[in-house]
């Protein structure tokens, strides 16, 4: 299960990553002045990539684990 909720997440991270940047730049509160579109889009698509990864090293510590 986790494995397939990582696939679907992969598979549509561009779109997540398009649309969370529209609303961020829509957010009244924006302050464009402490982050530009362009460090706001790098620091976006840095979290996503986290959020991919940090399971998927998980998962595989945990499958190696359970085999030994």
């Amino acid at each position: 299960m986790k494995n397939e909720a990582v696939k679907i997440f992969q598979r549509k991270k561009k779109s997540l990553l398009e649309s969370w940047i529209k609303y961020q730049l829509a957010d009244q509160t924006l302050r464009e002045d402490l982050m530009s579109n362009e460090d706001l889009r790098t620091q976006s698509d840095e979290l996503l990539n986290s959020i991919v990864t940090q399971p998927l090293r998980r998962i595989i510590v945990e499958s190696g684990q359970q085999r030994a």
